[in-house]
């Protein structure tokens, strides 16, 4: 702030994942400014984040989240869905009820694609996973768009659904191909 200066209405965003999310670390990230929090949660069932490869399972996510709630007002998730094995009836009812157990303002949704020089293109490439056809994961889009629309939900990016007032400027600037500011390890800033 006394480098740059700040907006009255900033948005200084914290990214997570459930597995070393810490309570008593983020209500001092709170007193220090942060006023949004993102959490990796990827997926709402045990089986599919072990597919995933993540290190936190289903309890962990809402450990994270129900004490999340308890310090930040605006809080995002980050899903990912659409891949093999996975059913629309499912993904649908795991959202749902995601949906109608938090209070969330924002989710970024993101199908599954296989990037070369990760495990899942090696793993591809072996025939040990597959991935959904193109139509296929249209359906699925269709219908999770279909589902947040029926919670407030509204889509203003290909991937990324808010309700009113609580559009991620973060991801507004990607697409604006404006100026933002990131710190720490992975983190990526344009200036």
């Amino acid at each position: 702030q006394e480098i740059f200066g700040f907006k009255k209405d900033i948005e200084i965003t914290i990214e997570a994942n459930p597995s070393s999310y810490d309570k008593v670390k983020f209500i001092e990230f709170k007193k220090m400014g942060i006023n949004r929090l993102s959490i990796g949660v990827q997926s709402l069932n045990d089986k599919y984040l072990k597919f995933l490869g993540r290190l936190h399972g289903i309890q962990d996510v809402k450990t994270s989240l129900n004490e999340a709630f308890e310090i930040f007002d605006n809080i995002s998730v980050d899903l990912i869905y659409a891949f093999h094995g996975q059913k629309i009836q499912d993904w649908v009812y795991e959202l749902e009820n995601f949906l109608n157990s938090y209070n969330l303002k924002h989710l970024s949704l993101y199908q599954l694609t296989i990037e070369e020089g990760t495990k899942f293109f090696k793993d591809h490439q072996n025939g040990i996973i597959k991935v959904l056809d193109n139509d296929n994961a249209a359906e699925f889009y269709h219908i999770s768009n279909k589902v947040l629309n029926c919670y407030n939900f509204y889509r203003y990016e290909v991937s990324n659904y808010a309700k009113n007032g609580f559009r991620c400027k973060h991801n507004l600037s990607y697409w604006n191909s404006e100026n933002w500011i990131g710190i720490g390890p992975g983190a990526h800033g344009r200036l």
